[in-house]
């Protein structure tokens, strides 16, 4: 039987080509350590079609757990709740090092309501969340063996430089286009700056996969919005060039399970400062005044005066471009994967295998 260095298991969403924040990390995640460690020397189990064949899906996961010496998932909660307590039963039947990379922010409030999975986290080698606070927030649940891992991208590295910034200003969005990530406190800033100006002085354009359940809003929403446009979703290898033709980014969301977005770093790959609601943990990302602007959460009346204040000071968001560059280079996957690599590398040397030269 083909034995493994390591087993993921998440939602890779490879059978929809679901794209969002979930899916690219866990396929990101994925494609870094088979990198690393050579593809042939990595299995993963995509959870993301489990309800059309559950018994297969478990019965995959269960030998490809057996049949690997680390173990890492990237669940969300209905996934994490359902297959961690089979988990922590055979890591402990089989010996296997278990870890879990969580993505977004929703695990400590989930796991203060369920004792179960609070049992659960206890009994992992390694629990990798996405911020500082969300760290102390378990810690304080007596779950201790927590590091912090940032989201993370690929992308190439850009060297500060000069950007001529003028009206109309150029702004994007780039999520998942649902009702909880503030589209429409999006729209209807822009719609209104532009309906009182004489000439446009701002354009929208907005990239991701739309929910079913808010399609029909969103394209009501979009109605005769001039200057404000869908264009589809972006493929990752496409995300970093795409985003080179824009001034901003807008991230209005108030979406729950919110984390540490990576589109955030996504626009800071391509120097663009965000402008985002001060929301769960964007404060942590968003530096006001030198990475991005800090708006209150569904407030369209804040995200215009914020907006305003961009138009009438087009150099601030040239020098906020030279510091996302920087403040990017803190999440590129060479650096923020670098721990958890060696971490891997430690174990599997202990137990016979070699990390590669």
């Amino acid at each position: 039987m083909k034995q493994y260095d390591v087993f993921i298991c998440g939602n890779f969403g490879y059978s929809n080509n679901q794209l969002d924040g979930q899916t690219v990390k866990t396929r990101l995640l994925k494609d870094e350590l088979s990198n690393a460690l050579g593809p042939q020397n990595v299995v993963y189990s995509d959870t993301s079609q489990w309800k059309k064949e559950p018994f297969l899906l478990y019965k995959e996961v269960k030998e490809n757990f057996k049949n690997s010496r680390c173990i890492i998932v990237l669940l969300a909660q209905k996934g994490i709740r359902l297959l961690l307590p089979s988990f922590v039963r055979w890591k402990k039947k089989y010996g296997k090092s278990l870890r879990y990379v969580v993505i977004g922010g929703w695990l400590p409030d989930y796991a203060k309501r369920d004792w179960i999975l609070a049992s659960s986290l206890k009994n992992l080698d390694g629990l990798y969340v996405e911020t500082q606070s969300m760290k102390e927030e378990l810690n304080k649940l007596g779950i201790t063996r927590v590091s912090v891992l940032p989201n993370f991208r690929r992308f190439e590295k850009m060297n500060p430089g000069s950007k001529h910034i003028k009206l109309p200003l150029r702004a994007v969005i780039l999520s998942r286009i649902m009702k909880e990530k503030g589209i429409h406190t999006a729209v209807e800033a822009v719609h209104s700056i532009n309906n009182r100006a004489e000439e446009p002085c701002i354009t929208l354009d907005i990239y991701g996969q739309v929910s079913k359940k808010y399609a029909e809003e969103f394209q009501a929403l979009l109605r005769n919005k001039g200057n404000i446009a869908y264009k589809g979703y972006l493929e990752a290898e496409k995300i970093q060039k795409t985003l080179l033709q824009y001034d901003i980014m807008l991230f209005p969301t108030y979406y729950h399970g919110e984390g540490m977005p990576g589109t955030i770093i996504d626009a800071y790959a391509a120097g663009l400062p965000v402008v985002a609601s001060d929301w769960k943990y964007n404060s942590q990302l968003v530096n006001s005044g030198e990475t991005g602007i800090l708006f209150a959460p569904q407030s369209t009346e804040d995200l215009v005066k914020k907006l305003d204040g961009l138009m009438s000071d087009l150099q601030l968001i040239e020098r906020m471009h030279g510091n996302c560059l920087q403040k990017a280079a803190e999440y590129h996957a060479d650096k923020v994967l670098e721990e958890l690599k060696q971490t891997l590398y430690s174990y599997m040397s202990a137990n016979e295998r070699r990390p590669p030269d």
